[in-house]
């Protein structure tokens, strides 16, 4: 078996220390905003589905009340 040498780190242990950062909060900045731009947009689509759910169901209301007061 071949014995490691002191100091000879390889590109695993690079990787390793990189995504060690990564999981600590050290992230770049690009990476930060790109997230927070997610939530955002995120955000305005859960604020648009309450909208459209609430326009569909005043919808159907109408017809239901459309519908009764034609018989």
């Amino acid at each position: 078996m071949k014995e490691r040498e002191p100091g000879a780190d390889g590109p695993d242990r690079s990787k390793l220390v990189r995504d060690l950062n990564d999981l600590a909060g050290e992230g770049n900045i690009e990476t930060m905003l790109s997230v927070e731009m997610g939530l955002r947009e995120l955000a305005s689509l859960k604020v648009l589905h309450v909208y459209f759910f609430k326009i569909s169901a005043l919808f159907v209301q109408f017809f239901i009340v459309l519908f009764f007061w034609a018989f």
